[in-house]
């Protein structure tokens, strides 16, 4: 799974591995040894990289396109993240560049949080301020990515608002309505995170409990 991830840092490309167990490397042939299973795969970074040089060269046409400067088109870094919660890296130095682990996990890699996605910008003019990150909503529109409403559901029959009601450190409350047709319910809804909150769109594990009852 890729997705791209925008943040003050910079615009990533990130490949999304959730595959558990043991992770180690013969060059750059990955195997994931579970308990049930050794997957195998190639390294996703290279590929990752050619996707984002795909995606940026869409991002510069669609600029053409609406009579924007495709210069303005920031920087798309590739990396790779391990998001199990118990994925353990034995990958060598050579195959781990860019590779990232869970910033409330023991994989042995780099936090994805801390180490990634937190911290300032190898290079100023890759920092998306919000004048560009304006920008780059219409050009994202245009090639035909949108915002991701998985992370708005709360199991099966539960929709949560988009705003937050309320937040602070590593917990923010939202609106959740039933909406599976049986019965008019609504609530409010704490999520928290374990350690340090990623950003909207790193893929958060939610811990979610009701704060308070609204409405039935």
């Amino acid at each position: 799974m890729r997705r791209p991830d925008r943040g003050s840092r910079g615009v990533y490309l990130l490949e999304l591995k959730g595959h558990p167990g043991r992770v180690v490397n013969h060059g750059d042939t990955w195997q994931f040894h579970g308990a049930d299973r050794v997957r195998t795969l190639r390294n996703p970074l290279h590929l990752t990289d050619l996707k984002a040089k795909e995606l940026k060269g869409q991002l510069e046409r669609a600029a053409r396109t609406l009579g924007m400067d495709p210069r303005q088109v920031p920087f798309i870094k590739p990396a790779v993240f391990l998001h199990d919660p118990g994925v353990v890296s034995g990958l060598d130095e050579f195959q781990r560049t860019s590779v990232y682990g869970r910033n409330d996990g023991a994989s042995g890699l780099p936090k994805i949080w801390d180490d990634l996605l937190g911290r300032p910008p190898e290079r100023e003019s890759w920092r998306i301020t919000p004048v560009i990150g304006q920008r780059l909503e219409p050009l994202m529109q245009r090639i035909g990515i949108s915002h991701s409403t998985a992370h708005l559901r709360f199991g099966d029959d539960w929709r949560l608002e988009p705003r937050a009601l309320d937040a602070g450190p590593g917990w923010e409350d939202r609106l959740a309505v039933r909406d599976d047709g049986s019965v008019q319910e609504s609530g409010r809804v704490r999520i928290t995170w374990p350690g340090r909150p990623p950003p909207r769109s790193n893929g958060r594990r939610w811990t979610v409990r009701p704060a308070s009852r609204v409405g039935r």
